[in-house]
């Protein structure tokens, strides 16, 4: 894990991806004890005007929870979209 400090005026975000209710035929469960999901990533800048975007990837919820393929497999595509704002 990664700590940032941040001046008075900084730039924070933290952007929640949920599963927006009716889509798709089946509905992937959420494990029950699962702090990391939803996945959320934040956005900050820090002093010297740099952007960084910190999120929790497949790999690392994989090993950490024991998340089904179904659902890693449908949050994966959150770090295609961090890798496209980074740019």
């Amino acid at each position: 894990m990664t700590a940032f400090i941040l001046a008075a005026g900084s730039f924070q975000k933290l952007i929640q991806f949920c599963q927006a209710a009716g889509l798709g035929h089946g509905r992937l469960v959420i494990p029950p004890k699962v702090p990391d999901l939803p996945l959320k990533v934040l956005v900050l800048e820090d002093n010297e005007r740099r952007g960084w975007l910190s999120y929790n990837g497949t790999a690392y919820l994989q090993e950490r929870h024991d998340l089904p393929q179904e659902l890693l497999k449908n949050i994966a595509i959150v770090e295609n979209l961090v890798a496209a704002a980074a740019g």
